[in-house]
């Protein structure tokens, strides 16, 4: 990044929309000058539920900031989750939905900032809304 930020690392976590996004994200994320580019998505991927094979979006955040070998000091990172489409009408009100995106946002560092990418499905616009109606009041 240039001299007059602090910010040279990016961490993504997403859906399958990020599979299918990521090489352009990676394009993106080089053009912008992100020194480390790391982008998790696996299709499927839940805030903060596992299944199978599939960590949560929880477990993976934990993995990366408390991987052996990166520093205590994440204000460097900026996180960027684009997670919640698989979340959409799997919980039984808006307690659960705000519960699963607090446990995500527990997972990220407290010193980096974060943009979390709200959802959009046409097909179930009122689901959509409803997670994006939680985030945004957390």
């Amino acid at each position: 990044m240039s001299s007059n930020t602090a910010i040279d690392t990016v961490v993504m976590i997403g859906d399958s929309i990020t599979v299918a996004s990521a090489s352009a994200l990676q394009e993106v994320y080089e053009q912008l000058g992100f020194d480390e580019i790391i982008i998790e998505s696996k299709e499927g991927k839940r805030t903060a539920l596992t299944f199978g094979s599939n960590p949560s979006g929880v477990d993976v955040a934990s993995f990366i900031a408390n991987s052996t070998g990166r520093d205590d000091d994440h204000s460097n990172e900026l996180w960027v989750v684009a997670l919640g489409t698989n979340d959409i009408n799997q919980y039984g009100g808006a307690d659960e939905r705000v519960a699963a995106i607090n446990e995500m946002l527990q997972t990220i560092p407290e010193e980096s900032p974060l943009i979390w990418v709200d959802t959009y499905f046409e097909d179930q616009l009122e689901g959509a809304n409803a997670f994006n109606l939680s985030l945004k009041h957390i």
